[in-house]
């Protein structure tokens, strides 16, 4: 008897695009669990106790003020969904960005007691149209459309007890680090100082004013792995706040901002 299956990834567009594909028949399953927070940057050591993390969050979503009980809510909802798994496969969805491989690590860490079951699908180690000019590596797992998601289903890797502890042991890694950023390079997430982006931002920033989404956008647009555009408008409000950036307009609001070198 074919057991029933259970998606799990790390992104509200990643939900919807398997939910569309479920409802559609375009991949098989019974449902899809998400979890929004984005790993990569602030405190991973107290997870378990959410205060810590909470205040980092609503220090880096400068435009959401309910981030709040949303990364509350994404917990939450994840700890009742992880609980209520009886004997179902479950399909773990990530990609080569320190915000998915850090999500991934954190429910695999979770999931101790069902590793059985356990697949996990990487969506960077496949590349659409190799060696031609439209070649194309997913950076996230939002990228794949949801009429090629069940392509994917080809790559799963199941989780024997040493794949399993060799990833929670590079969890517990980061984890004890507790860098307030994490990147993906070098073909795995590394720590790094929180102003590891600042150069590059800097970089795109000219001597007359633009507005800071295109900025932002151009930033996100050159990186080699995912990097939230959140996290980018932070770093450039950080450095308005040490003056190495002037602004005029709207202060905080990305649309309503104008960005020159100081």
């Amino acid at each position: 008897m074919t057991k029933e299956i259970i998606h799990i990834c790390c992104s509200d567009s990643a939900v919807g695009s398997m939910k569309h594909a479920i409802e559609n028949g375009l991949l098989k399953g019974k449902k899809v669990v998400g979890f929004i927070d984005d790993l990569s940057n602030g405190p991973i050591d107290q997870l378990n106790e959410l205060g810590v993390r909470i205040d980092w969050c609503k220090k880096i979503y400068i435009e959401d003020n309910e981030i709040s009980e949303e990364i509350r809510s994404s917990y939450r909802r994840l700890q009742e969904e992880i609980i209520s798994i009886t004997d179902e496969d479950i399909y773990l969805w990530y990609s080569n960005s320190a915000k998915e491989t850090c999500g991934m690590l954190y429910i695999l860490s979770m999931l101790q007691q069902k590793i059985q079951n356990v697949y996990t699908i990487n969506v960077s180690e496949i590349t659409y149209n190799a060696g031609k000019r439209n070649e194309f590596t997913p950076m996230v797992v939002g990228e794949i459309s949801p009429e090629r998601l069940s392509e994917l289903i080809e790559i799963r890797k199941s989780l024997d007890f040493s794949r399993y502890s060799s990833l929670i042991n590079f969890w517990e890694k980061l984890k004890i680090e507790n860098s307030s950023l994490r990147v993906y390079e070098g073909r795995q997430v590394k720590s790094v100082q929180i102003d590891y982006f600042d150069n590059r931002i800097l970089c795109y920033i000219h001597e007359n004013f633009m507005h800071s989404v295109r900025i932002v956008g151009e930033v996100i647009g050159r990186m080699e792995s995912y990097v939230s555009d959140t996290f980018i408008f932070w770093r450039v409000m950080e450095l308005v706040k040490n003056r190495k950036v002037t602004y005029r307009g709207k202060l905080g609001v990305i649309r309503e901002m104008e960005i020159k070198k100081a």
